[in-house]
């Protein structure tokens, strides 16, 4: 399948065999939380904060059930079962992202609620009514079959059950710089506009209740946080996932929401 290794090549190249158990005994010395890998697992503008936010604004209720789509090295279903209480199961396209969040979640000092599998966004290998939430965070702009996608998530949502999503769109000014975090190339990458996508949401029979434009937020974030990597990026940060490109990455990353290239919004629908 090509989606799939164009994915695996973008985001696995550089984590294929990763040995997380040494990774993190060379950067942590006593007891690991979850807020201790977010400069590595949190793989989306806001990093932690932004996750935290759109996870209390979800209003989970503990015990509940929820899927992580598109969850890169888990830090989010990581943090929605340590926080909130829910079952948290994290689903990847990406081998090697899934191998390295079943690492990263053996290596936690206490064990929380949440397990990962690879599967396909497109075809999800769950059955009908099993989760009370799905989030996708950054997930969208990587499939060329959004709106497939997006029946698979009202399939297997329970009725009144909520969609969140935490995705970067289409902005009006102009076509993105490339490469960015999610794309080597405007060739991989599938950003929509707003409209289009609450016409996906409707056709799909969700309602939405709920969009917050997080784009000033992200642009604030990105700025920060390059400033910082111009000093000299960290060990234990993202750069294990995307390599040297990053920092071309995150320039554009910033280009382009500076330029209003692209927004990046909070949606909230319900099933």
């Amino acid at each position: 399948m090509r989606l799939f290794s164009t994915l695996e090549n973008h985001y696995g190249s550089h984590l294929d065999g990763a040995d997380f158990e040494q990774i993190l005994r060379d950067n942590f010395a006593g007891p690991i939380r979850c807020s201790d890998l977010a400069p590595l697992d949190q793989l989306h503008l806001g990093g932690l904060e932004a996750s935290e936010s759109l996870l209390r604004a979800a209003d989970l209720k503990p015990d509940g059930r929820l899927l992580d789509l598109g969850c890169g090295l888990g830090g989010t279903a990581r943090l929605a079962a340590e926080k909130f209480g829910v079952e948290a199961i994290g689903l990847d396209l990406t081998h090697a992202l899934v191998a390295g969040a079943q690492q990263l979640s053996a290596a936690l000092s206490t064990p929380v609620n949440a397990r990962f599998l690879q599967g396909n966004a497109l075809a999800l290998p769950f059955p009908d009514q099993y989760f009370d939430t799905v989030v996708m965070q950054h997930c969208l702009l990587n499939l060329p079959e959004p709106e497939t996608a997006l029946r698979e998530c009202r399939r297997v949502l329970k009725p009144n059950g909520q969609l969140v999503l935490h995705e970067v769109l289409q902005g009006p000014g102009g076509i993105p710089y490339y490469p960015v975090p999610w794309a080597a190339s405007a060739g991989q990458s599938f950003l929509v506009d707003q409209s289009t996508l609450t016409d996906w949401l409707n056709t799909c029979g969700f309602k939405t209740s709920c969009v917050d434009d997080l784009s000033e937020q992200a642009l604030n974030w990105r700025t920060r946080h390059s400033t910082r990597e111009h000093k000299g990026l960290r060990p234990f940060s993202v750069q294990l996932v995307f390599g040297d490109a990053f920092g071309s990455m995150a320039k554009n990353l910033r280009l382009n929401l500076a330029e209003q290239r692209v927004r990046v919004i909070a949606l909230y629908a319900i099933r």
